[in-house]
């Protein structure tokens, strides 16, 4: 059921999820939703936490499995990119429609700042792993380019490609250094005039 809950969270958001949709998705009866889940939140926050902590093992292990390839965060960082297009569309899609829904549902919200702490602390051990530094500003500007970039390649292949996200992560990276070993040279770009 808590499966069928997120491929309809998926498919509807979380307005549509009802006891009877999930129980018919299921394939059991209608009666075992009710018993295991009095209510509709308490079976959507169950369903959130279980999916919150699927999709963090499941990182969790892409991220090893490429720290024990290589040590460069642009490898890791590519495997664990080529891991999110790897995903079932309606998984992203049940990712994101979450995260929209956090504002108006308090298990969303729980959800949505357990999944930016847990993806944060993954993007931190990356960077230390290679001896870069973590800071809080390089890891929240990693993980809002990536996350916006899952959430725009729903709609337009070219921010699923690659290639492109490479670069960009790479000129994040860049940027942050640059800010960090040269901050007056950082200014001098920003205070250009546009023609």
């Amino acid at each position: 059921m808590i499966r069928a809950t997120i491929e309809i969270v998926a498919e509807r958001g979380v307005a549509g999820v009802t006891h009877r949709a999930v129980t018919e998705r299921a394939g059991v009866p209608l009666t075992s939703a009710t018993y295991y889940f009095a209510t509709i939140d308490g079976l959507v926050s169950e369903s959130l936490r279980w999916y919150a902590n699927d999709r963090a093992d499941i990182f969790r292990a892409a991220v090893a499995e490429a720290l024990e390839d290589s040590k460069t965060v642009r490898s890791v960082t590519e495997a664990v990119a080529h891991m999110i297009e790897a995903l079932p569309r309606w998984e992203r899609v049940a990712f994101y429609e979450l995260l929209c829904n956090a504002a108006r549902f308090p298990a969303g919200a729980e959800f949505a700042r357990e999944s930016i702490e847990g993806y944060s602390r993954l993007v931190a051990h990356v960077f230390r792993q290679s001896g870069q530094p973590a800071t809080t500003e390089l890891v929240r500007g990693v993980f809002t380019l990536e996350i916006g970039r899952g959430l725009l390649g729903l709609i337009d292949p070219q921010f699923s490609d690659l290639d492109w996200a490479g670069t960009n992560f790479r000129a994040l990276v860049a940027g942050y250094h640059l800010l960090a070993e040269d901050p007056e040279r950082v200014e001098e770009l920003m205070r250009r005039e546009l023609k």
